[in-house]
């Protein structure tokens, strides 16, 4: 059911609105599938490898990504978080732990699988699945949402045709 105040606009901006909407709309979708496709290609044929890293923790309040990560001191990038359970960050001091990380690498780069602490107390091996599990529901929730814009478009299409028929 559309918005009562989308009746109230006229053609034209209803017009304007659904031809840049539905490019937008594949525009996030297409920047989300960039991001997506190399992990899940590199998850999934990747070669497996063991590296020694050191991490520290991180707390970020954070609406849209989880507060309590792994700060790792080889990658320093604003798309990665390492997210950890709140029982693990609580258990971990301010210092930084050695850790092994397992990892898949492919050519398009590679994706931490999981994270084992080394000589610590903490005895928990920290596995990483919930950046696929978002990333799969963000494509899916914006190509759904770029396909019924589409075929609303075309539907508003064929009736402005029909009204223009008839008018003829």
């Amino acid at each position: 059911m559309p918005n009562p105040t989308w009746k109230q606009q006229s053609k034209f901006t209803k017009l304007v609105l659904m031809l840049f909407s539905v490019p937008l709309y594949y525009f996030f979708a297409w920047i989300s599938l960039a991001f997506f496709l190399p992990l899940v290609y590199t998850s999934m044929t990747g070669e497996t490898k063991t590296i020694n890293e050191v991490v520290s923790r991180e707390y970020v309040d954070s609406r849209k990504s989880c507060d309590y990560r792994l700060k790792f001191e080889t990658v320093d990038t604003p798309m990665f978080h390492f997210c950890l359970r709140p029982e693990i960050y609580a258990q971990m001091g301010q210092g930084e732990y050695a850790v092994v990380t397992t990892i898949k690498q492919s050519e398009f780069g590679h994706y931490i699988k999981s994270v084992r602490f080394v000589e610590s107390d903490i005895k928990s091996v920290v596995v990483n699945q919930r950046n696929i599990q978002n990333q799969v529901i963000l494509v899916l929730i914006l190509v759904l949402t770029a396909t019924l814009a589409f075929t609303l478009l075309k539907h508003y299409q064929k009736k402005l045709r029909s009204k223009s028929s008839r008018l003829d």
